[in-house]
């Protein structure tokens, strides 16, 4: 079998409404897990026990988050997903900005880049979820 045929013949996991409230949870989290990363990276060695179970979990949660936005295909897609959840936007202000856009497409396109990394994130058995 070649490398193309064994691409082809990957597929994603089904995702349940559970997982995408689940996934939806994880990207409106992120920027505040980013920032806890941030805080807690700079104290370094002089973390708790509880701190670096926390710093744990958010840099795997961000790192998990990271990799799978790079599997929105769609650049608009992406975008929007970035500007919603990465830059933590509220949905209004986002809908505002891509005002080009209808309001049920921004949400289309939000509903669907959630869906690629809730698919991502099963596919990997990622242990944020």
């Amino acid at each position: 079998m070649t490398v193309l045929e064994h691409l082809q013949d990957v597929k994603f996991p089904d995702v349940s409404k559970k997982d995408i409230v689940a996934v939806k949870k994880l990207l409106i989290d992120y920027k505040r897990n980013n920032a806890m990363c941030v805080v807690l990276k700079q104290n370094g060695e002089r973390l708790s026990v509880q701190q670096q179970e926390v710093y744990r979990n958010c840099s795997e949660a961000v790192r998990y988050i990271d990799m799978a936005l790079h599997l929105i295909l769609d650049d608009e897609v992406r975008r929007i997903i970035e500007f919603r959840f990465i830059k933590g936007h509220r949905h209004k202000e986002t809908v505002m900005y891509f005002s080009t856009m209808d309001e049920r497409t921004v949400d289309r396109k939000i509903s669907e880049g959630i869906k690629v990394v809730a698919e991502a994130l099963m596919s990997w058995s990622a242990p944020v979820l």
